[in-house]
């Protein structure tokens, strides 16, 4: 959706609550896949889409864009979401254990097969689950929603240049966290 009619539906929607209807249609997969690539779950990602959907409606009022755009708002509102949703619950959806036990608890599965049941998206899940926050935020916004640096810098309120220094900290974060659980799955291995 281009700017400009994103501005047009915005301030109709201001005027009546029916006209956020393409707003909502458009930005709900986006958003959804967001906050889906940050919790990993998919029903906790269908409740806390809810929830910044909710926020949006309730505050789509006294939204202006001053500098943010509608789309950087509302990604704004979905971080915080998680942010506060991370902060209620204070667990990670993997654990090292876990991985162990879905490892160990494969009985039917050749060694090949249980490797291949920790190359997949959980692994990914696990090694940014472990970054900080912020760290998880910029990862998601530039490599899963595929964001420029530019927009990204509006929804977390930060210039770009602070964006692109934190998308390389982050991927040197999680090249680490990688080495780690590789060396985790190593030791798991040896001792299978």
């Amino acid at each position: 959706m281009d700017r400009e009619r994103e501005k047009i539906l915005v301030a109709k929607a201001q005027k009546n609550i029916e006209a956020f209807d393409e707003l909502y249609d458009y930005y709900l997969p986006k958003i959804f896949g967001y906050i889906l690539n940050r919790v990993g779950h998919r029903q906790e990602a269908e409740d806390l889409t809810s929830q910044t959907f909710a926020k949006v409606l309730a505050n789509l009022s006294r939204y202006e864009e001053r500098g943010v755009s509608f789309s950087a708002w509302v990604y704004r509102i979905a971080t915080n979401v998680i942010i506060d949703n991370a902060r209620k619950k204070k667990e990670y959806s993997m654990d090292p254990e876990i991985i162990k036990e879905r490892v160990a608890g494969t009985r039917t599965a050749s060694p090949e097969e249980q490797v291949c049941l920790l190359e997949t998206g959980e692994e990914m899940r696990y090694c940014l689950d472990q970054l900080k926050e912020d760290y998880q935020n910029v990862l998601t916004l530039k490599f899963f929603e595929e964001l420029d640096n530019r927009e990204i810098a509006k929804i977390l309120d930060c210039r770009p240049s602070a964006v692109a220094v934190k998308v390389h900290r982050a991927l040197k974060a999680l090249k680490k966290e990688f080495e780690v659980m590789k060396n985790q799955q190593d030791e798991l291995y040896v001792n299978f």
